[in-house]
């Protein structure tokens, strides 16, 4: 009897116990985390080319302000902060706190995490390229001193009286934002692409990560290599052969080709808006310098008048007028779709090519098949030939004696 009320006794004390336990163990089943699906990331930047991947950003998405889109998904949270970071190894602490030093720039403010699936999250790309350009970021130096004074002025007739203003002071230290014009340019010397990742993560109160965290891993890269150095352009009929090299092989592998820029532009319409098109076909103009095309400077797309693969040494600018003088350079793109900076301009005319049997009927003769007849009889063609035997028959007895 007092074996079983103690087993009794026991099975209440267990069954009381497992009631407390099991709402704290309950608890500890929801795993903190920040998940991405593969479908929640969506881009808003313009001229994207299609043989680019979505994790795959160039100087066009930081200069036309491109953005990504991130429709991330939250679970087993309480009182916790999302944050969105851009750089490397974001997730330890100490990188957050020295931005600058370790490449961790955070982007926007935090979020109050309170709801299970959070409205999409947009980041601009400049924001995650920040401190790889500065896009964004500020300098700090002394103005100029204050301007100093002038003499006086004669007022009716009077002198003036000569006092020399005093010397201004020290400016004070100015902040300004990065121009438009280099906002976008990859401040380290690389030409191949880098790698820079996007983060997503919890945190508390004191500012530690908690729980698992997602990272977007992309790629950038946002200058072209440099253009040829050596471009000569020659003589064709409606076009001009562009060939080009570089005095010093770049070992560049992110070639992807080059492109061919006119000034004027190809096409008729182009030539007679410059003010150029041919009045008289037996007039060849002088070329002059161009203010659409500069070396060293992008181009614009507008100009485009031709292009060559990657293992190319030359190509033809298209399109052209004869009779009219073409400015023509060329410029690298690359395996990211960025367009480099434009060689030196030259200048060159395209004219009509006349072959020789054109220029023997234009002269008036009636020979046919081709540019080597000059008579419809075989006569003179079977005495020519033995002729040019003979020549080479009496030429090796000469080198033999």
């Amino acid at each position: 009897m007092f074996t079983l009320i103690r087993v009794f006794a026991f099975l209440a004390i267990a069954g009381f116990m497992s009631s407390i336990v099991r709402p704290a163990h309950a608890q500890t089943l929801g795993v903190t985390a920040v998940t991405l699906p593969t479908t929640g990331i969506s881009a808003t930047r313009p001229n994207r080319g299609r043989n680019l991947r979505n994790d795959q950003i160039n100087y066009e998405d930081c200069h036309q302000n491109g953005a990504i889109d991130f429709s991330v998904a939250l679970s087993g949270f309480t009182g916790l902060t999302l944050q969105v970071w851009a750089g490397n190894a974001c997730e330890v602490q100490d990188n957050r706190i020295n931005p600058n030093i370790s490449n961790c720039n955070q982007i926007g403010e935090g979020i109050a995490a309170t709801q299970i699936n959070p409205p999409t999250i947009r980041v601009p790309v400049k924001e995650i390229l920040y401190l790889r350009t500065l896009a964004s970021g500020t300098s700090s130096g002394n103005t100029s001193g204050a301007t100093a004074g002038t003499g006086g002025t004669s007022t009716n007739g009077a002198a003036g009286e000569d006092s020399s203003g005093t010397t201004g002071g020290s400016g004070g230290t100015s902040t300004a934002s990065a121009s438009d014009d280099d906002a976008c340019i990859d401040k380290t010397s690389t030409t191949a692409y880098q790698n820079i990742n996007v983060y997503f993560f919890l945190v508390d109160a004191g500012n530690n990560v908690v729980g698992t965290f997602v990272t977007w891993k992309a790629t950038y890269k946002l200058s072209a290599p440099v253009p040829p150095d050596r471009v000569r352009v020659g003589i064709g009929e409606n076009l001009l052969p562009v060939s080009f090299d570089y005095t010093t092989a770049t070992g560049d592998t992110t070639i992807n080709g080059y492109n061919f820029y006119c000034d004027p532009p190809p096409g008729d319409a182009a030539a007679k808006d410059a003010g150029v098109y041919p009045d008289d076909a037996g007039v060849i103009p002088a070329c002059s310098g161009s203010t659409a095309l500069i070396a060293g400077a992008h181009p614009d797309p507008n100009t485009q008048c031709g292009s060559a693969g990657p293992q190319s040494k030359g190509g033809n600018a298209t399109g052209l007028i004869d009779g009219v003088a073409y400015n023509v350079a060329v410029a690298t793109t690359d395996s990211y779709e960025n367009l480099g900076v434009l060689s030196t301009v030259k200048c060159a005319v395209p004219q009509p090519i006349t072959g020789f049997f054109e220029a023997y009927t234009d002269a008036g003769g009636k020979a046919g098949g081709g540019f080597c007849s000059f008579s419809s009889r075989r006569e003179p063609l079977t005495w020519i030939g033995l002729l040019g035997v003979a020549s080479c028959l009496l030429l090796r007895r000469r080198r033999a004696a």
